[in-house]
């Protein structure tokens, strides 16, 4: 979030924060805060926030997250604000918790929507996996962006200090970069990165 403040437009940046487990009583989305303008977000808010364990229901935080970007994209929009869009979802597993009645396709479908209805200039949409070394994870994984339309999935491996670091200077780089597109009437460009 810090490196997402040196934006040249981090005064209109908005951003909004979920995490996603299941534990027992099925798929659990908790929103850690609503949009709120970046640069009224405490940092300090974000320490020891996630505690990861359980299922991964990856179809539903996604559809949640999406359906969230269009509602505030419709919003916006009502109010005469032109604004474009970038989901980014980290995971460390595989879809395995998810409500039985969502799919993929219904992500797929709503980015689609999105697109078509024009409420938002633009939107990228970005699958992280975490700690996905094994070859059948970053199968599942590419499988499940495909199926999505997701427009990248990228693979960290296993995690160290120093790609938590690349991660959120490319996490900054993809937003200053889908910001500063606006106006443009299109998409930025994916930003090169590996680890």
């Amino acid at each position: 979030m810090d490196s997402c403040k040196k934006s040249p437009r981090a005064a209109n940046l908005l951003m909004r924060q979920t995490a996603f487990s299941s534990r027992g009583s099925g798929p659990q989305i908790r929103e850690i805060h609503g949009y709120s303008l970046l640069n009224s977000i405490n940092p300090a808010d974000y320490h020891n926030c996630l505690s990861p364990n359980g299922g991964t229901p990856l179809v539903d935080a996604t559809l949640e997250a999406v359906d969230a970007m269009y509602d505030m994209g419709k919003k916006l929009f009502k109010q005469k604000f032109l604004c474009n869009g970038i989901l980014v979802v980290l995971t460390d597993g595989d879809e395995n918790a998810s409500d039985p009645n969502h799919s993929a396709a219904d992500i797929k479908q709503m980015i689609d929507r999105i697109k078509q209805e024009t409420v938002l200039e633009s939107v990228r949409t970005i699958l992280i996996g975490v700690n996905d070394s094994e070859a059948h994870m970053k199968q599942c994984l590419d499988s499940f962006r495909n199926d999505a339309g997701l427009d990248e999935y990228i693979s960290m491996g296993n995690v160290t200090a120093g790609k938590l670091a690349k991660l959120a200077q490319f996490v900054s780089q993809s937003v200053s970069s889908q910001s500063q597109s606006l106006g443009s009437g299109g998409a930025s460009q994916p930003i090169s990165f590996t680890f």
